[in-house]
């Protein structure tokens, strides 16, 4: 279904590409190559922040991954950018966990916001880290809100389908999962970080949103398959197919007519739709992460 915010989430990294849905063509990015960036200076903050400059990134330091995903759900509520961050956990006693901050050329429009990934910096990451979290988040206010006059939580979920139109009830559930070009990000970054540092790579891929965090990866076959296909044109096209699948119309709207009165329901059993022989994706509450 294209709709006038069909673009944000399918757009979390921007390059131009189409991808058909249930009832028609929009545009959809995929994901570039690693492009030679300026080394950036690092402005070290206490709390992660949205940064749309490209001048330079922020780096916060000695924080927690709980903690900063506790951040990034506060970011989420009240930012029109995506933001993206690598996390590199505390795994060597001389090493302390930070957040990096790897999105570039940011940009917030009426009905869709972008952002571009540094993977020169992520690469270097990559040969001095063997295990790294990537997290971006889906910003609230391209979220339909709740109709008719009903106030909803502050996160905007309605505890029925009867508090929201059912046009804003399934963009709000498909904009709440992982996009089908996030997961072809992680698979190609995935097996970049695989050819770089072997079999003691483990690399992480989550996004979050308002209905909690979703964490995304390739099952053993899957693996194998992408990287069976990674010289071909098709690579990943049919996981990414699959998953796209999975966020149709029809398929959210048969799982709400199941579950009417349960938003809870609906959203873990759309996840457990977009699982496959390919692909894992699980959901995390946000309450998990809570102090």
């Amino acid at each position: 279904m294209k709709t006038a915010r069909i673009g944000i989430f399918s757009a979390t990294f921007l390059l131009a590409a189409t991808t058909i849905w249930a009832d028609g063509k929009f545009s959809r990015p995929v994901y570039a190559p690693s492009i030679p960036m300026p080394t950036l200076s690092s402005t070290y903050v206490n709390k992660l922040v949205v940064n749309s400059s490209n001048l330079e990134r922020t780096v916060a330091q000695d924080k927690c991954e709980s903690q900063g995903i506790r951040e990034i759900a506060e970011l989420m509520k009240s930012s029109t950018f995506e933001e993206m961050w690598v996390f590199i956990p505390d795994a060597e006693p001389s090493k302390k966990c930070k957040w990096i901050e790897i999105g570039r050329d940011a940009i917030a429009a009426a009905h869709e916001a972008t952002v571009k990934v540094d993977r020169t910096f992520l690469a270097k990451a990559m040969v001095e880290h063997n295990e790294l979290h990537l997290y971006h988040f889906h910003p609230l206010a391209y979220f339909e809100t709740c109709g008719d006059g009903i106030i909803c939580d502050e996160l905007s979920l309605p505890i029925t389908a009867s508090q929201i139109s059912e046009k804003g009830l399934l963009s709000n559930l498909r904009y709440g999962m992982p996009s089908p070009e996030d997961i072809y990000f992680m698979m190609d970054i995935s097996w970049e970080f695989d050819q770089r540092r072997g079999g003691d790579a483990k690399i992480v891929n989550r996004v979050v949103t308002p209905y909690g965090v979703l964490d995304y990866a390739l099952t053993e076959e899957g693996r194998q398959r992408f990287e069976m296909e990674r010289g071909l044109r098709t690579a990943g096209l049919y996981i990414k197919l699959v998953a796209a699948n999975a966020l149709f119309d029809d398929n959210i709207h048969r799982i709400v007519k199941k579950n009417p009165d349960s938003i809870s329901s609906v959203v873990q059993q759309l996840v457990q739709s977009m699982n496959n022989k390919n692909l894992r994706v699980t959901l995390i509450p946000l309450e998990t992460y809570q102090p």
